[in-house]
């Protein structure tokens, strides 16, 4: 069978623009199917954060169609395109001033744009109907979370007609957490038919749910990891959405992320003092000593000192860090945690940093360099998320070295084995998991983790065995690959 040809469609997208995990999986997946010898192109809209990101990156953005209309409800929107050959891949920036020409990419200090509905929408039929006039050819549609879920209800209602709407598509649930809700007034900015807001498509409990519209009308429904496609099942991780997923399961799979091995790499890491491998190590100690005085913490180097990068939410279990801080910090231990989130959380970390200024820092920022001096730096990394559709920083962490403490959810309990006796014996302990979700849970994991840190051979033969694992997006790539081929036998579109 020929090699693929394969569309993206994304919100975000590293190095381009990001907000979270969703932008490393659009910049990283594309690559790793190209490199297979696919052909991918990835629509995304052409925001602020692209524009000056291009420039810091030195690509240019070459105009393609300069400008076309669609109608967003009433609205008389002007699209142009443009395109950036990045990494392997081409990647086709929706251009429209007035929607994405903004400080951030879904909201204005912590507040949602109130037209985000307009914007994503314009987005998915800019996007169908730029395919159309250029006249570019795919095999697959793949969209991604609620920002791109109308591509697959679109193009099979309003493209039903061209071979587009007949195209097989994938959906991929980053975070079910998050599913796109409005009100049904603003419904005829989609530019659907009414039919379209029913139980079997957007309606949900009196407003309009653009993942739920995405999941009913994909024909293929993805996960970030195995264990979270089994979670999202449940009453206790289905968002609202678990009967649904469950009706439509003979579609659902789980495909664990992989990670960018040319960016997250110590051996060649320019964000980091001094550059390691798991043959050479001294550079690890290093990292230590420098982010300890960056963070302004005494440089104890035999004291273990814990990294977290995080959303400062509940979800990510902060308030669980903030209700173990006390006891923590009883212990001969560092903390340091970048990012930002709850504003209750702020100010509960902010007291907790000035009460134990010598344990605890604090920085409440997104800082791209700093996150690669912390996984370099760090001995631990602390994950104990309430549910973690996949996770990418312990995986980050163990190719530098850094052990991580988790919550064993979703794709946490996909990646990590925790470290128990057997484990430890045969070898494939790779880090160290709660036995519950509490904050004696948290302190006990970590109490579990300081005791093997004492044992310097074992934390030693620990820290190398994790550097030496492969996460790289190659297998995943492979997955998602047989799963397009399985989707395109089955409609017979190739």
């Amino acid at each position: 069978m020929d090699k693929l040809k394969i569309a993206f469609f994304v919100s975000e997208l590293a190095p381009l623009c990001k907000t979270g995990g969703l932008a490393d999986v659009a910049g990283a997946l594309p690559e790793a199917l190209a490199a297979e010898g696919n052909s991918v192109t990835v629509f995304c809209p052409f925001y602020a954060e692209v524009a000056r990101n291009l420039d810091k990156l030195r690509l240019k953005a070459e105009p393609i169609i300069e400008a076309f209309p669609i109608w967003v409800g009433s609205q008389r929107v002007t699209i142009g395109v443009h395109r950036v050959q990045m990494n392997g891949f081409d990647v086709m920036l929706i251009k429209c001033p007035e929607l994405y020409d903004r400080n951030g990419l879904y909201q204005d200090n912590g507040v949602d744009f109130a037209d985000n509905l307009v914007r994503f929408s314009a987005f998915v039929q800019a996007s169908l109907e730029a395919i159309l006039l250029l006249g570019l050819e795919f095999n697959v549609l793949h969209s991604h979370d609620w920002q791109a879920a109308l591509v697959p209800v679109t193009a099979k209602i309003r493209y039903g007609e061209y071979p587009l709407g007949k195209l097989p598509h994938a959906i991929t649930i980053h975070n079910l957490g998050y599913q796109g809700l409005f009100l049904p007034s603003e419904f005829q900015y989609l530019n659907l038919p009414r039919t379209a807001y029913s139980i079997d498509g957007l309606e949900y409990y009196g407003r309009i749910n653009l993942l739920k519209g995405g999941i009913a009308y994909a024909d293929a429904i993805t996960t970030v990891s195995p264990t979270y496609a089994k979670e999202i099942l449940t009453e206790e991780f289905g968002a609202g959405l678990e009967g649904m997923l469950r009706y439509k399961q003979a579609k659902l799979s789980g495909i664990i992320n992989g990670i960018d091995e040319g960016d997250w790499d110590p051996s060649t890491d320019e964000h980091i003092p001094m550059q390691y491998s798991v043959d050479s190590l001294a550079g690890k100690k290093a990292c230590k000593e420098a982010l300890l005085d960056e963070a302004g913490l005494p440089v104890e180097l035999t004291r273990p000192l814990i990294g977290m990068i995080t959303r400062l939410a509940t979800q990510k279990g902060l308030d669980l860090v903030v209700d173990a801080a006390e006891a923590l910090f009883a212990k001969d231990l560092a903390l340091v945690i970048l990012g930002t989130g709850e504003p209750a959380i702020h100010d509960a970390l902010l007291k907790l940093s000035e009460a134990h200024p010598d344990k605890l820092k604090v920085i409440l920022k997104f800082d791209n360099g700093l996150a690669h001096r912390i996984e370099a730096g760090a001995d631990m990394f602390l994950m104990p998320s309430r549910y973690e559709p996949c996770g990418l920083n312990q995986l980050y962490s163990m190719r530098y070295g850094t052990i991580p403490i988790v919550n064993p959810v979703g794709g946490l309990r996909d990646t990590v084995v925790p470290y128990t006796t057997e484990n430890a014996r045969n070898g494939t302990a790779r880090g160290f998991a709660m036995e519950c979700y509490t904050a004696s849970g948290l302190i006990a994991a970590v109490e579990h983790a300081l005791q093997v840190y004492d044992d310097a051979g074992e934390w030693d033969r620990l820290l190398r065995y994790v550097m030496s694992l492969d996460f790289s997006w190659r297998a995943s790539a492979c997955e998602y690959e047989a799963l397009y081929r399985k989707l395109i036998s089955a409609q017979g579109a190739m």
